[in-house]
């Protein structure tokens, strides 16, 4: 299936979502955009079977390609993958994908995730003015995490939460 990845088309939509995608297909999706010119602009891999390991190779791919300003992603939905493993290179990507993107969406219910990874997606919020929407539905934020979340989303005027 993911070698229609391998040739340069102008897929603008890819919804992958309960596909039973596992961190080594994840990995092989990675490397088959890694350095492609695409016109994708939303990507839905939500209900799938991949962790923060897959999810890491997939946002280096995405920071590749940002490198040579061929990332045209405005919508990211994750949701109901467990990453609940907190890895703090994966939390650097994270934040370095979302200073870096045109995103406009990004989901993340039901993931699972640490309050260490949502303090770091509000550091790049604050510099990521193009994000309108964010769905942190269903994941531990913490009462430590959240005033620090909060006042990045305060930050960019354009977030609807």
């Amino acid at each position: 299936m993911l070698k229609i990845l391998d040739k340069e088309y102008s897929i603008m939509e890819l919804n992958l979502s309960s596909a039973n995608l596992s961190d080594r297909c994840i990995d092989e999706m990675a490397q088959r955009l890694k350095g492609k010119d695409l016109s994708l602009r939303r990507l839905n891999i939500s209900n799938n079977k991949f962790s923060v390991r897959g999810l890491g190779s997939l946002l280096q791919c995405f920071q590749s390609n940002m490198n040579g300003t061929i990332f045209k992603l405005e919508s990211l939905i994750v949701d109901r993958n467990d990453l609940s493993k907190e890895n703090s290179a994966f939390n650097k990507l994270l934040v370095s994908c979302l200073k870096m993107s045109r995103l406009k969406q990004l989901s993340f219910a039901s993931c699972k995730l640490d309050p260490t990874t949502v303090e770091a997606m509000g550091e790049g919020m604050k510099i990521n003015r193009l994000l309108e929407h964010l769905c942190l539905r269903d994941n531990f934020i913490g009462i430590d995490a959240l005033p620090p979340f909060l006042e990045a989303c305060l930050t960019n005027a354009g977030m609807k939460l």
